[in-house]
């Protein structure tokens, strides 16, 4: 805002160039310059005189006409509206149309962190609270080095509190070393808040429950005491060469995306009934510390980050969560081996991972692996009594091939009524097994199942006898290996 000397200035040079034209000033003609100057300098005073108070609940902040003027409001340049302050180009927002009402936003904040005027909810408190302010763009760091306790590093002592504030653009803390509580609670966000080679010395803590639809970027940055992100909905959390030495509270959230690029977590971290909406990726941190993952909801999930929920789970001897993510690792190794596949590579090993998973789910589906005992027993019961009835031929197939295609089908099946679908099936199966071969009381469903029924006697066993009873005694271990797994104790 121009000072009261510029004023007197341009006062006099107005009243110079009124009378420019004339060889001499008369006497009453010096008394007009003095009554113009006199004017303008009353002017300004009232002017600095005048002065609104912020309608702004918990905001006492008093400002003069020139910031009403930038604000257009009752509010004061901190919590006044600014959508016209930027102009929409696409996705991004051009602030070049309000560069005067910016600057003076960042100059009075300083001012105010500097004067320590902040808005506080107790005076008494050693702390910086910003409370329903509108942040606009700015090009540096949100605290400039004059604001800072300068010593051999930039250094703010206070506790730091943004509450159901708003930020319109993307704001940046770089080279901060924060040795009091930093708190963000129930802001709006539709751009990134950048916090980059920080130290945070205590408490950070950030808690949304509306969701925060922009970024938090933590880089390069140390945590020496606790991190809570609790009961949150925070659109992207982005830690990237980020050190955890305490406690890393990320429970009861939902994150959208989370990258933790090279972080190292040596405290406990705990991401309790958290709900990872995209991809949940562990595999470039490095984890020294204990996790609790019980809980937690993932959509998309790799081989290595399975492997390491999966033995976080064990080392807690929560074997049934254990087992969730190991199917999950299995899967992930056969699309590892699908993409071989396509290359010519590992082909048997491919096969076996095939039949591993649909016979059993990877050893976590007991009830599947009953499914295909039962099934493929019909199937294969059907197909030998066509056999002795009508020969080898194709009519005697038939049968066999329409309970081994549905059996498959429902195998590869993903879906909540899968279960309900398999006991169906083999309910079918048998009603096709009964009318077949009339034997209703399954008298030899019963002796085929018993892969050791011929085999202690010497009697002949033909290479098809052999090969069923190899696959049964694989699918009665899968029974056993699945219904073991979801009942044992480490």
């Amino acid at each position: 805002m121009p000072s009261t000397t510029v004023w007197l200035f341009f006062a006099i040079l107005f009243s110079i160039k009124k009378y420019e034209s004339e060889e001499f000033i008369p006497q009453e003609k010096i008394q007009d310059i003095l009554n113009i100057i006199k004017t303008t300098i009353l002017f300004r005073k009232n002017m600095a005189e005048k002065s609104y108070k912020c309608e702004s609940p918990n905001c006492n902040r008093k400002f003069d006409e020139y910031e009403r003027s930038l604000t257009n409001s009752n509010n004061c340049i901190f919590h006044c509206n600014k959508d016209n302050w930027y102009e929409l180009e696409g996705e991004n927002k051009n602030w070049q149309i309000s560069e005067e009402k910016r600057e003076y936003f960042w100059k009075k904040l300083n001012e105010s962190i500097i004067e320590q005027n902040i808005y506080r909810s107790d005076k008494l408190l050693n702390r910086y609270s910003f409370k329903n302010f509108i942040f606009p763009y700015n090009y540096g760091n949100f605290f400039p080095r004059d604001t800072l306790d300068v010593t051999n590093f930039s250094k703010i002592s206070k506790d730091i509190y943004f509450e159901e504030c708003v930020f319109l653009d993307n704001i940046e803390f770089s080279f901060i070393v924060f040795d009091g509580v930093v708190s963000f609670c129930d802001n709006l966000c539709s751009s990134e808040i950048m916090l980059s080679n920080c130290e945070f010395k205590t408490l950070v803590a950030i808690k949304n429950e509306k969701e925060f639809k922009g970024t938090f970027n933590f880089y390069n940055s140390k945590f020496f005491d606790e991190v809570r992100i609790e009961n949150s909905h925070i659109r992207e959390l982005e830690l990237f060469s980020c050190e955890f030495n305490s406690l890393f509270n990320l429970n009861n959230s939902i994150l959208h995306k989370i990258d933790f690029e090279y972080t190292k977590l040596k405290g406990v971290s705990s991401f309790k009934n958290t709900k990872f909406i995209n991809k949940l990726d562990l595999s470039n941190s490095l984890i020294s510390g204990e996790l609790n993952l019980l809980g937690i909801e993932v959509t998309g999930i790799n081989r290595e980050t399975a492997r390491i929920i999966k033995n976080s789970f064990e080392q807690q001897n929560n074997i049934i969560e254990a087992n969730k993510f190991y199917a999950l690792e299995m899967k992930e190794r056969e699309k590892e081996l699908e993409a071989d596949l396509k290359k010519g590579k590992n082909f048997f090993e491919w096969l076996v991972f095939k039949i591993h998973g649909i016979s059993s789910n990877h050893s976590q589906d007991w009830l599947l692996a009953l499914f295909w005992i039962i099934n493929f027993t019909f199937a294969i019961g059907i197909i030998e009594n066509n056999f002795s009835m009508f020969g080898v031929n194709f009519i005697s197939f038939i049968p066999f091939i329409f309970i081994m295609t549905i059996s498959l089908c429902l195998s590869t099946l993903e879906n909540i009524f899968k279960n309900i679908f398999l006991i169906f099936f083999s309910l079918i199966s048998y009603g096709l097994y009964s009318l077949i071969t009339c034997d209703f009381q399954l008298y030899k469903v019963v002796n085929h199942i018993n892969p050791f029924s011929v085999m202690n006697s010497w009697d002949n066993l033909t290479f098809g006898e052999f090969l069923y009873k190899i696959i049964i005694a694989y699918l009665i271990y899968q029974l056993i290996i699945s219904i073991r797994q979801n009942t044992r104790r480490k």
